[in-house]
């Protein structure tokens, strides 16, 4: 199966698992390296911003033999604790204590190496 086949049957086992609730969009994200990785962002409608959860590792756990379904559900289990409770505005940049934890680790992370 060619990678654009998989992303077609994951993007429409997700749609089906979520039903109406989420839309999902497909996108490449070229890296600071060079290396461009296949993005798939899903959207509920409840929060205003969404993870890119990309898709190359889970091609090449296709490619070793693991389960197209399972992987699917994976990648659902994957975006929904991560943004649980999150609403980010222009003014939630202001100030660290209204930033949620996990995502202001990640942002004196990736300061901390700039």
């Amino acid at each position: 199966m060619t990678y654009q086949d998989f992303e077609s049957q994951i993007v429409e086992l997700i749609t089906t698992a979520l039903s109406d609730e989420c839309t999902i969009d497909t996108k490449p994200a070229i890296k600071n390296n060079g290396i461009t990785l296949h993005g798939l962002v899903i959207n509920n409608g409840k929060c205003n911003i969404s993870p890119t959860i990309y898709l190359d590792y889970y091609y090449k756990e296709f490619e070793n033999g693991a389960n197209i379904d399972k992987l699917a559900k994976q990648v659902i289990a994957q975006f929904f604790p991560s943004r649980e409770g999150w609403h980010i505005t222009s003014m939630g940049f202001s100030s660290a204590a209204i930033i949620p934890s996990p995502l202001l680790k990640i942002l004196r992370n990736v300061f901390s190496i700039l």
